[in-house]
């Protein structure tokens, strides 16, 4: 899809969203989608989401920050349905690399951003 001359992707995926039938699907986009309109054409789609967050969306960023931060104690990951683990990955030669992941099946307060 082309965008206009003085628009840019920002505006071209919703558009594109438009387009396509997203219903059941995960639907990923990187830091440049993390836009309420983007979010919520997704939602009207019947779509879920992951997208990524840069520190440049400062409000947002540091709640998320905060949230996976926050020790999980036994309530807490219960409430948010938190799942802690890690993922291991051989790079190469030899080499191993550890990084931890977390999964969190609510982000309650985060939809209104």
């Amino acid at each position: 899809m082309k965008t206009e001359e003085k628009s840019n992707e920002i505006t071209a995926i919703p558009e594109l969203l438009d387009l396509l039938d997203l219903k059941g699907m995960i639907i990923t986009i990187d830091a440049m989608g993390c836009q309420k309109k983007i979010v919520e054409k997704i939602a009207e789609k019947e779509a879920e989401y992951v997208i990524s967050l840069k520190g440049n969306q400062q409000s947002i960023h540091r709640d998320v920050k905060e949230f996976f931060e926050h020790p999980c104690d036994g309530a807490y990951c219960q409430c948010y349905h938190i799942q802690r683990g890690e993922y291991t990955i051989e790079i190469g030669h030899g080499r191993i690399e550890n990084a931890p992941v977390i999964f969190a099946g609510i982000l309650i307060g985060f939809q209104k951003r």
